[in-house]
């Protein structure tokens, strides 16, 4: 049998269509906060040193980047799907971003709080465009540590640990799940090795938190790491 079309990684930094031929702002922001979350965009939308840059047009939806000048700090707000978030993080490099935090939600295997997460089994198509074939890939390590550094510090309910990413949210088999925990997953989600991946293709810091119901104090934190102030 032939290999897949899917391993078949090419490393070139260019391509056909590049997020850089489609952004013409120019901002001064070398951080970024992503966010699954509408009561985020709620939030931040009622700040006064807000600007929308642009939104990233899909076929049913806009997913829009706005910049926060008082922090020099841009914030997207995209929705669960792994190309999105390739389409994300390509667009932020593009625009010199060289740090992401970023927060979803995840179904939980063996979870007893939020998930700060170190690496992500590769179960979805998009990272094998960007990363050649591995079975895992892991946050960026400095960054990591500083979230890490910052929980502990805090006394914050997140763990660490291991995510399991698929872009096939009906094929959760219970095979599947218990191999998986096995392996050290201790949640399900459909992003995030697709953003560590790109992040690592495109020389960006990225490191991604997973809860399951919604954390209000989230965003202030994700600021505190990133700019060692809070909201």
């Amino acid at each position: 049998m032939d290999q897949t079309a899917l391993f078949e990684f090419d490393s070139s930094q260019t391509a056909f269509i590049n997020a850089s031929d489609e952004i013409d702002v120019e901002i001064q922001a070398s951080k970024a906060i992503v966010s699954y979350w509408q009561e985020d965009l709620d939030r931040i939308l009622s700040y006064s040193n807000l600007r929308l840059l642009f939104d990233f047009p899909t076929e049913t939806a806009t997913i829009p980047f706005y910049y926060d000048a008082l922090h020099q700090l841009i914030y997207v707000f995209p929705y669960a799907c792994a190309s999105i978030a390739a389409g994300t993080i390509d667009r932020l490099a593009a625009l010199g971003v060289k740090e992401v935090l970023i927060y979803g939600h995840c179904f939980n295997l063996d979870l007893s709080s939020g998930l700060l997460v170190s690496s992500a089994l590769r179960d979805e198509g998009t990272s094998f465009h960007y990363m050649a074939p591995t079975r895992y890939v892991d946050a960026d390590n400095d960054l990591f540590r500083r979230c890490q550094q910052y929980i502990l510090q805090n006394a914050l309910a997140y763990e660490t640990g291991r995510v399991w990413t698929t872009d096939a949210i009906y094929r959760l088999t219970s095979r599947k799940i218990e191999a998986y925990k096995k392996e050290g997953c201790k949640a399900v989600d459909q992003e995030t090795s697709a953003y560590y991946a790109v992040a690592q293709f495109r020389q960006v810091q990225a490191c991604r938190f997973l809860t399951q119901q919604y954390d209000e104090s989230w965003m202030s934190h994700a600021l505190a790491i990133l700019t060692h102030e809070k909201d």
